[in-house]
């Protein structure tokens, strides 16, 4: 099963909050070799960006370090064993990410993750319903977590 994973569904693997039990369960498809993730090299830091922001808004900035830490671990040891691969932000991806800005309204952020799930031929799994929404409109196979 190929599933990328945009930043708002990387980021539930290490915040709690609906859906992320069904994100550790891909994770732990991917550590078994039963699902092959993708994801932004540009969500990597949206992800740190959103992670810093939780922690910040419950008064508990101790413990980015450690979300931080177990972030950067999975995406070293699963990229290591071939059971995730980062897509990396290119020229090309951002205008054909620009196509559904112009088509859709849509933030660059958001259109990078239907090109970047197109991409690489994957169901998108995201937390945005308006952005699930607008890929299956484009094409793309997504689940809203």
């Amino acid at each position: 099963m190929r599933l990328y994973l945009d930043t708002s569904a990387l980021v539930k693997r290490y915040i709690k909050e609906p859906g992320s039990d069904r994100v550790r369960k891909m994770f732990i498809d991917a550590y078994n070799g039963d699902a092959l993730l993708y994801t932004s090299l540009f969500n990597i830091g949206e992800a740190m960006s959103a992670i810093h922001k939780a922690a910040r808004k419950a008064g508990r900035l101790d413990v980015y370090p450690v979300l931080k830490g177990r972030l950067l671990g999975d995406l070293r040891r699963l990229t290591r064993l071939g059971a995730m691969r980062l897509v990396p932000l290119t020229v090309a991806l951002i205008l054909d990410a620009g196509k559904y800005v112009e088509k859709h309204g849509l933030y660059i952020a958001d259109a990078l993750q239907i090109a970047s799930a197109a991409k690489v031929q994957s169901l998108l799994v995201t937390g945005d319903e308006k952005l699930c929404n607008t890929a299956a409109q484009e094409g793309v196979e997504c689940l809203f977590v």
